[in-house]
């Protein structure tokens, strides 16, 4: 079975490089140009043929045309102002932030396709010098594997509190933490800013210092409401990510 990243990565080099040509591209150049494209003449044709779909669901469409005026072959390009995607003004860290959240939830069980919902708003915002945006900055600037990401984010969203054992700056055993979550922010490393009940503060807790899983709080309802005001330090949205 072809690895998933493979796909995602396969699909954000189609779309770069069917928007950014300037003349239709054949398709036997495109099984040149884009990595992930080998096999056989037929494995490749099916893989295409289901790379075209996705992105005529995605909302661009492929528009095929001779690659000269004689027409003697025909090749793709994908028209930015035929695309059917909304346009979002996202900031850099926006969009990294969106990485971040489809990177966290992979294999977990929710519905739809993180990279695809991903990579559609990716290219529909708008790049700080106007050109098509891309991942690979994204990908270099934030670790996104911890698997605590994904609980910490949805107990964020649903105003859950949350438990797990912390281990502080002086070492020693880890003690029990039992937290109302508010923001994420990335500086270097991850950290939760989090209203800390045994201590009667606003702390900030460094994931890799977390001891095991982290609990998520039962129910449906909100466990608590963030306080209208908070610390400079804590981030005003659920998550962000310092510049460097």
């Amino acid at each position: 079975m072809p690895d998933k990243t493979d796909k995602t990565e396969r699909l954000f080099n189609l779309i770069a490089l069917l928007m950014q040509t300037r003349r239709p591209i054949t398709p036997e150049e495109i099984r040149t140009k884009i990595p992930g494209y080998g096999g056989s003449d037929v494995a490749f044709r099916r893989m295409f043929e289901r790379d075209k779909e996705e992105l005529r669901e995605m909302g661009l469409p492929l528009e095929l045309a001779g690659t000269d005026v004689w027409e003697v072959e025909e090749g793709y390009m994908i028209r930015k102002e035929r695309a059917t995607l909304p346009e979002l003004d996202l900031t850099a860290d926006e969009r990294a932030a969106l990485w971040l959240a489809a990177q966290a939830w992979q294999g977990q069980a929710v519905p739809g396709d993180p990279d695809r919902a991903l990579m559609k708003l990716s290219l529909a915002s708008k790049d700080q010098d106007g050109g098509a945006p891309s991942s690979d900055w994204i990908r270099a600037r934030v670790d996104a594997s911890q698997p605590i990401l994904a609980p910490l984010l949805d107990a964020i969203a649903r105003r859950k509190r949350v438990t797990f054992r912390y281990r502080g700056r002086s070492g020693g055993a880890p003690e029990d933490r039992n937290v109302d979550p508010y923001a994420l922010q990335h500086r270097g490393a991850w950290y939760l800013a989090a209203y800390d009940h045994a201590r009667g503060d606003v702390r900030h807790f460094k994931l890799d210092r977390i001891d095991g899983t982290v609990d998520v709080g039962a129910g449906r309802d909100a466990d608590f409401d963030p306080p209208a005001e908070l610390d400079a330090e804590v981030p005003r949205g659920p998550w962000a990510i310092e510049s460097t």
